[in-house]
């Protein structure tokens, strides 16, 4: 199978006038207070580092028995003392640098239609001052209308976004799908919005839209679309800054199956769209419903590379468990792809590789064991990994879902290291079930020792490393 596909570049004209259709951009009157000292050391920035030491700190979800919500517990990289944050986050906690001073802040979709900030400081979020952010479009809905969105925050060109991605709900009818693109001030209050309504641009009003945003670039997930006449199949909306005005954000294009370059021919129930990782330009792209070879639900994961500066994107093979080298076999519903994050340095030095979760495999007898596939961005090489796999801490045991959250944070420059939610696994002499690996940051191979990051074991806890704050 070849390597890559051709680049595909996106007409300019067409792009501006189906944005004066769709978007439109709301600018507030800044707020009064003035610059944020910076508390954070100046450097080069650190990713995952809430604390301002240049060390990579981990923010690792469980759930809270007592409210059934995702609460999350902070391990500073430092070793130093942990701590539960304040905070409940249903639809997920992602972290970027949100104020400019290389402090990793967070942020997540509130209860009541607005998005919350938690700035970092030296001692960690500052979850007791948080800043809401309320969503223009909330003021709009009418009778039992709600907004139902996920988030993702980005620093580019020293400009701090927040991307907002969903959909509105009445009585559970999906009736459109958005993207609110907020831009923030030094102090991280709101400057402007820009805002786009979905639908116009092909997507299905459907369900909440998984979002993705760095340097500049932001995608969407629709995995509901249809494509053509085929219902599901779905589809991904990139979106990137203007270079003239990097606050300015533009729509460039609508990826499917169906598009040039791409793999694969748009099927229904595809579900392509339903999970993205991106890092650095290099998008992930999970159709965790693919039928491959005949075998429905197997899943495969697309990767593709958006070119900045010529506003064309290049595609790579499809990967699956069908895929030459990749250890394994597809199998009904294994929902290969189900779970992305894009790591540097596993498969080869300097490297950009996939991780793909895929929570509901079955090892031998064992029914949603659990794997996780390692792939390099662009070349044919893999690793798998199951509980049964040498230097493996715990047991392939049935429905552990191995692999059902992924993140990874930097232990080198240039080499992550890999952590591993299995957040069903039943842990002996803890009272809280589920289960964190992390690997060594070294070289994936024979040698590459895993380790366990423990539990809470506090009684009130359940389905620890069931979420990730990334």
């Amino acid at each position: 199978m070849t390597e890559t596909a051709a680049a595909v570049r996106i007409a300019g004209a067409v792009l501006c006038s189906t944005v004066l259709a769709v978007a439109g951009a709301l600018t507030l009157p800044l707020p009064t207070a003035q610059a944020a000292v910076l508390p954070c050391p100046a450097g080069i920035p650190v990713p995952d580092d809430v604390d301002g030491d240049s060390l990579p700190d981990l923010l690792i979800g469980v759930v809270d028995t007592r409210t059934d919500g995702t609460t999350y517990r902070w391990l500073p990289g430092d070793g130093g003392t942990q701590g539960w944050l304040d905070i409940s986050a249903g639809t997920g906690l992602r972290t970027a640098d949100l104020n400019g001073d290389l402090c990793m802040d967070a942020v997540a979709s509130g209860s009541d239609d607005s998005v919350v900030l938690f700035l970092g400081t030296p001692s960690g979020l500052d979850t007791a001052a948080s800043i809401r952010l309320g969503l223009p479009r909330a003021v709009e809905l009418s009778g039992s209308e709600r907004l139902f969105f996920t988030v993702a925050g980005t620093r580019h060109h020293n400009t701090s976004q927040i991307a907002v991605a969903g959909s509105v709900e009445d009585d559970g009818s999906f009736l459109s799908s958005f993207l609110d693109v907020l831009t923030l001030d030094s102090t991280a209050h709101l400057a402007s919005i820009r805002s786009f309504d979905l639908g116009p641009l092909g997507a299905h009003g459907g369900e909440v839209k998984p979002v993705v945003a760095d340097d500049g670039l932001i995608a969407v997930g629709s995995y509901d679309d249809t494509v053509g006449s085929v219902s599901g199949a779905g589809a991904v909306y990139l979106f990137s800054s203007d270079a003239n005005d990097p606050s300015a954000v533009v729509f460039r294009t609508r990826i499917t199956q169906n598009s040039p370059g791409v793999p694969g021919t748009a099927e229904a129930d595809d579900m392509f769209g339903a999970a993205l990782a991106l890092r650095d330009g290099r998008l992930a792209i999970g159709a965790q419903g693919e039928t491959v070879g005949g075998v429905r639900g197997a899943g495969i994961v697309q990767p593709v590379l958006w070119h900045p500066d010529t506003g064309t994107y290049t595609a790579y093979r499809s990967i699956s468990q069908n895929t030459k080298g990749v250890p394994g076999s597809n199998e009904k519903n294994d929902n290969f792809g189900a779970e992305l994050v894009v790591t540097r340095g596993l498969t080869g030095n300097g490297s950009y590789d996939i991780a793909v979760g895929t929570p509901a495999e079955d090892v031998g007898s064992r029914t949603d064991a659990g794997s996780v596939t390692v792939a390099n961005f662009s070349r044919s090489t893999y690793r798998t990994y199951t509980q049964n796999s040498s230097r493996m801490p715990g047991t392939v045991e049935r429905g552990d879902r191995f692999g059902a959250s992924l993140t990874a944070v930097p232990g080198t420059p240039s080499r992550d290291s890999l952590l591993i939610g299995t957040p069903d696994e039943q842990t002996s002499g803890c009272s809280t079930s589920g289960s964190v690996t992390r690997s060594n940051a070294t070289l994936l191979g024979r040698s590459t020792r895993w380790s366990l990051v423990p539990a809470p074991c506090d009684g009130h806890h359940a389905y620890w490393g069931s979420a990730f704050a990334t």
